[in-house]
């Protein structure tokens, strides 16, 4: 075998992450990554004006919680300057069809103001009784989300054991989020604001078993870091690891496409590149689609598999919608019809129009239908962090809809709509503002579905998520039942990324697949982190 304990094909924030924990324990990594550069989803760009646009993920929400980033385990912060921005509010929604905004306030108490004010005291008493909830139960949500996952068998037992509470969340986890608002909320508005970020996972809020999804982001919603973005981009987390990666050691190969992984008497025996080295370890973790990695086209020889197992991950479904974004820099800062002020206290704007529109959106994407073009995400993240301006204070505009891969059947179709389609989402936008035109517009650039599929060899089908996050295949099931804790049937081979636990979104996974990864080799991982 080779020098390196262990070879991580993939250098994403979660094969990142996961290489920071292994060489943090004195272990010798080396990272293969296919393209020319790391980051995964998580890497900005600068326009000829200066301007930082993120080219996938923005808001670095969930990994706030990790105690990567929440009790900066690394130094990825103190030493490494990575550094995060968060306004005060975590999003202001616009309804456009009653002619008022919601600004969804972190402090509750500002939160539940605004509500009443615009809403009524009873949807104000009704909000803070869920907020009160969610405080209650979301610390045990989020953070066994960094560590390896527990069964869902397990985890039920111990809810049984926090009384009424446990009760409750049991009960939330059959359901989907919206029904969960319907029974807490009488208006479509705030069902409409509190459920509108589940479908950030692209899961829809109308789908079964959103339920826990929505009592945890509830709960993340009034986190004082809630909605941060990293100063300067998103790609500045992946440098700050690169930076720890170097600091410890860690080799970071690019241009190191992966063509075959090895096998020899049922265990991993190296990663084949393209230019036929083989990289060899004394173990292998994959961030890579598993699909990709175990399917009947996949990187391992489906001779080495049970044909059942390779049919299971074959059967896997992409999420039924995934991304269109269009990165914009603008001259000025948008002034919103709806928004007292220039600009907007949040970083993300919404768009709403009532229930009919917001049921709607979802149940064309399941048609294979373009999402409605007045129902892009806005988001102004310059306005909060002057990093990401151009040089003469340029805003940066992320404009985000979501969309399905099979446009009207067949994703091909996106070549021939796709524009259309964005700038349709544009001139939507342009509508909610006082003083937004083509005129305003200095830089565009634009990814559909199949611009991501073509980007990324991960996102299959244009997924950043790999694979749908449905019940089955979510949550502690993922990717499926019998290989939800990383091992594969593949000894001395791992599954990490998107794929795995705790799925996609950037929320430094590696450091829970590197706990189980010490755990085989003995590491101590407290002694590790706290040393």
């Amino acid at each position: 075998m080779g020098d390196y304990e262990v070879v991580i094909a993939g250098a994403g924030q979660n094969g990142l992450s996961a290489a920071c924990y292994l060489a943090k324990a004195g272990l010798k990594v080396c990272i293969l990554e296919g393209k020319g550069y790391v980051g995964g989803g998580s890497v900005s760009i600068r326009d000829e004006f200066g301007a930082s646009h993120d080219v996938a993920s923005t808001g670095h929400m969930l990994i706030q919680q990790n105690p990567l980033i929440k009790n900066d385990e690394l130094g990825l912060m103190s030493k490494y300057g990575l550094k995060y921005v968060s306004p005060e509010a975590t999003t202001v929604d616009l309804f456009v069809h009653k002619g008022f905004s919601i600004t969804l306030w972190k402090d509750i108490d500002r939160a539940c103001e605004e509500i009443a004010t615009k809403l009524n005291e009873s949807e104000a008493k009704a909000y803070r009784e869920f907020y009160d909830f969610c405080q209650a139960v979301g610390p045990m949500l989020c953070l066994g989300m960094f560590g390896p996952p527990i069964p869902a068998e397990d985890m039920a037992s111990a809810l049984m054991g926090f009384g009424d509470i446990g009760l409750r969340l049991a009960r939330y986890t059959t359901m989907s989020a919206y029904e969960i608002a319907t029974e807490l909320f009488e208006t479509d508005e705030l069902r409409e604001v509190t459920t509108r970020f589940v479908s950030e996972s692209m899961i829809g809020p109308f789908d079964p078993g959103t339920g826990s999804s929505f009592v945890a982001v509830m709960y993340m919603l009034h986190d004082g870091a809630a909605m941060a973005h990293a100063a300067g981009g998103s790609g500045a987390l992946s440098d700050a690891m690169v930076a720890f990666c170097n600091d410890y050691g860690v080799e970071i190969r690019t241009n190191a496409r992966i063509a075959k992984v090895l096998v020899e008497d049922g265990a991993c025996a190296g990663f084949q590149l393209d230019s036929g080295e083989v990289v060899t370890g004394k173990r292998y973790l994959a961030t890579l689609n598993v699909k990709q990695l175990f399917g009947s086209k996949g990187l391992v020889d489906p001779a080495e598999l049970d044909p059942e197992f390779t049919k299971t991950v074959d059967n896997l479904r992409p999420s039924y919608y995934v991304a269109l974004l269009q990165n914009i820099t603008l001259s000025e800062v948008p002034d919103f019809k709806l928004i007292d002020g220039v600009g907007t206290p949040a970083t993300v704007t919404e768009q709403s129009r009532g229930y009919e529109h917001f049921k709607f959106i979802f149940d064309e994407l399941h048609a294979g239908h373009p999402s409605p073009s007045d129902s892009s995400a806005i988001v102004l993240a310059s306005i909060h962090d002057p990093l990401r301006a151009g040089r003469n204070g340029e805003t940066t505009l992320y404009l985000y809809n979501y969309e399905p891969y099979e446009l009207y059947g067949d994703h091909n179709n996106w070549k021939e709509y796709g524009d259309k389609i964005a700038d349709e989402a544009l001139e939507a936008f342009f509508t909610l503002t006082t003083n937004m035109d083509m005129s305003k517009v200095l830089y565009r650039s634009y990814n559909n579905p199949l611009d991501y599929e073509n980007w990324n060899e991960s996102w299959l089908a244009g997924d950043f998520c790999h694979i749908s996050q449905e019940a089955d295949q979510g949550q502690s099931n993922r990717p499926f039942p019998g290989m939800s804790r990383y091992v594969t049937p593949i000894k001395g081979l791992y599954l990490g990324g998107a794929s795995a636990w705790p799925g996609p979104v950037v929320s430094g996974g590696g450091r829970a697949v590197a706990q189980v990864l010490f755990e085989e080799m003995e590491i101590d991982f407290d002694a590790t982190i706290n040393g």
